[in-house]
């Protein structure tokens, strides 16, 4: 429970002092993992208690504008990244989809092809986002 709190206040603090000055400045900003890995992958972070709690204050967290899912074949995933066994890939795999359907604003991109054709479609996805961003925003000031 006290990691829980440590996590949450970490992303909360962190969210308000560097990523919130950041974004109004219209400053695009990547994260590689975000605070729902720890309800995916509790493992990766020794985090073993209190899953109904976890998963909670991941709903009030800050969220970010666009998620990106890099998906692929289990067996395509484990082989590049063997730190877990089979079975373990297959299931985060079914967690992070499922994660997909549940937050809003998120995009599941076949990484099982070529480097060059994921990057250009995150990057296709990435620019459709800010797109439609700057057209709500330049929306409110022709009101």
């Amino acid at each position: 429970a006290l990691k829980l709190v440590y996590l949450s206040a970490d992303y909360i603090a962190g969210y308000w002092t560097r990523i919130y000055p950041l974004l109004a400045r219209s400053t695009l900003v990547l994260f590689d993992r975000y605070y729902h890995d720890l309800l995916v992958d509790p493992a990766r972070y020794r985090f073993g208690s209190c899953r109904g709690m976890a998963a909670l204050v991941g709903k009030i967290l800050p969220r970010p504008d666009l998620w990106v899912f890099l998906d692929g074949p289990a067996e395509t995933l484990h082989q590049r990244k063997q730190e877990v066994a089979l079975v373990e890939t297959e299931r985060q795999r079914n967690a992070y989809l499922e994660l997909a359907a549940e937050v809003p604003h998120s995009a599941v991109v076949d990484a099982s092809g070529k480097l060059e054709d994921v990057v250009a479609n995150v990057e296709k996805r990435i620019l459709e986002t800010l797109a439609a961003q700057t057209a709500r925003r330049h929306s409110k000031f022709r009101r």
